[in-house]
């Protein structure tokens, strides 16, 4: 349960990043992800291609986060789900050494070129495109990339969920 709640606590914390900086003008960036691991945002969560375990479901919001089985490589993933569609994924690196996160941010700048903005204070690069938002935390070694609208709502929903509101 507590790990559960901390998994919440974390998607809101960088929801709210993706929230503050969505006010700047959308621009486009060089090969914005239509999807992740060959599924476009918006594959109905039961089509998807990879294997995913139910981790939370906030049914009152319609959001869920599936763990993605089994973990691959540098990354802890989970997969976002906005009314049984998948919307977003965020990824963190196991090893978050300074090298292992300079790596990452080198191959996200090589990938996506220059970010839309970089707050240097909260140590955050953001891309935001015409139709896909990807924030990385350095001081997190913590990446969210999604569907733009939909990336938005989980956010809105969160936040209200958070604050305890019932319907």
């Amino acid at each position: 349960m507590l790990k559960r709640k901390k998994i919440v606590v974390g998607l809101i914390i960088s929801m709210c990043i993706l929230g503050i900086a969505w006010s700047s003008t959308a621009f486009a960036f060089p090969n914005e992800p239509m999807g992740f691991r060959g599924n476009k945002w918006g594959t109905a969560i039961k089509d998807v291609t990879f294997k995913t375990k139910l981790v939370e479901s906030l049914e009152v919001v319609k959001v869920d986060i599936y763990a993605v089985l089994p973990a691959r490589g540098h990354f802890d993933e989970l997969v976002l789900s906005l009314d049984g569609k998948m919307v977003g994924v965020i990824a963190r690196l196991r090893d978050r050494s300074e090298s292992n996160v300079t790596k990452l941010a080198t191959v996200l700048l090589d990938t996506y070129g220059p970010p839309t903005s970089f707050d240097e204070d909260e140590g955050v690069l953001l891309w935001i495109g015409e139709r896909v938002l990807i924030n990385f935390s350095i001081s997190i070694a913590s990446l969210a990339i999604g569907d733009a609208n939909g990336l938005m709502s989980v956010e809105s929903l969160l936040e209200w969920y958070a604050s305890g509101k019932k319907i």
